[in-house]
């Protein structure tokens, strides 16, 4: 509503300037005149209230996503980390892309809660895949394997790994995790067998939705604290009318 206050306020003082400016011309006599009622036409004053409205509207537009005093990450852009909110639209991705998520659930299970599990949705529809997953700046390297049912990706960079912890996983892994792209129809295996049937219930499917599921061992020494999670996801398919199929989402 306010950029549309400022065009209309932009357009009036056009129309203002251009009636100020034709009785100016009236003044200098007949010449004038008819130089004024050239430049008064009904025409000319449509054409230059139409081209300010228009334009005024577009600067706001694009002040709003580019002023580097706003939020354009969160409001237009997408967020690039993943980050916890009460209500959150569900985000859109195209193309090969660096996006963050929203927590849909976080708990602590284990022996003195030293296992923080969390579900991150990346995307409110399916999507081709992910590239990779990324812990603060480290893009993680993984090494993958079956659990309860599920593909586990596990975390093996030196900066995620302890292999003195004796709640570690295998290699001295803290960090491991399970992927989904959207077209699931069943709960994530892993997540029920770690925090049971009532955190994690058979209709807890995310139908329709992307998401990952993480699994962090406390370590005083290597990870005390969980750093920003982000992912470089190949988005949603789109249709290819040359091939009669998806096209390919590799889109930088």
């Amino acid at each position: 509503m306010e950029a549309i206050k400022k065009a209309i306020i932009a357009t009036v003082v056009v129309v203002a300037v251009m009636y100020g400016a034709s009785a100016l011309l009236g003044l200098l006599g007949e010449a004038g005149a008819a130089a004024a009622a050239k430049y008064l036409t009904g025409k000319a004053i449509l054409t230059a209230a139409a081209v300010t409205f228009t334009g005024s509207l577009a600067s706001s537009a694009m002040g709003a996503v580019f002023n580097q005093g706003g939020n354009p990450n969160n409001a237009n852009l997408g967020t690039k980390t993943t980050s916890r909110q009460a209500i959150a639209p569900r985000q859109i991705v195209y193309g090969t892309c660096r996006v963050g998520g929203v927590i849909a659930h976080i708990e602590t299970t284990g022996t003195n809660n030293h296992k923080l599990c969390i579900i991150s949705v990346v995307s409110g529809h399916p999507i081709a895949g992910f590239n990779s997953v990324r812990l603060g700046d480290t893009t993680c390297t993984t090494a993958s394997s079956t659990v309860s049912g599920e593909t586990v990706f596990r975390v093996t960079n030196s900066d995620f790994v302890n292999s003195d912890n004796e709640n570690a996983f295998t290699g001295g892994s803290l960090v491991r995790f399970t992927f989904h792209d959207g077209t699931q129809t069943a709960r994530d295996g892993l997540a029920a067998a770690t925090l049971g049937n009532t955190s994690i219930p058979t209709t807890h499917k995310y139908i329709d939705c992307a998401y990952f599921y993480f699994e962090f061992i406390f370590d005083a020494e290597a990870m005390s604290s969980i750093p920003p999670i982000s992912y470089v996801l190949k988005g949603k398919n789109v249709f290819d009318p040359r091939t009669n199929a998806a096209a390919t989402t590799d889109l930088q």
